[in-house]
């Protein structure tokens, strides 16, 4: 796991908790006390776009990285297939 994977997914988990106390103090600030629970539904939904971004980004990374490591094992093991052939517990070069 890489640094940008973390930091991306702490970034979702905070912008969508900051955005259960941010818009329905906008909503009520801008809009009056009908603004409120406008501002709740906002908040909410905020919330759920804001983490469902951030753990998607996570799982992408994730997928990328284990996309990598399975095509370097892939090349690996053709590598060796290539080059070196096994007769019983010997292991000789062609």
């Amino acid at each position: 796991m890489t640094d940008d994977m973390i930091q991306e997914f702490v970034l979702g988990l905070y912008e969508g908790f900051g955005s259960l106390i941010r818009h329905p103090y906008l909503g009520a600030t801008n809009e009056g006390p009908l603004g409120f629970p406008k501002g709740i539904g906002r908040g909410i939904c905020g919330f759920g776009c804001h983490t469902m971004a951030g753990e998607y980004t996570y799982c992408i990374d994730t997928n990328r990285s284990l996309s990598l490591l399975y095509r370097f094992y892939e090349a690996l093991i053709s590598f060796f297939a290539s080059n070196f052939r096994v007769t019983g517990i010997l292991v000789e070069r062609h």
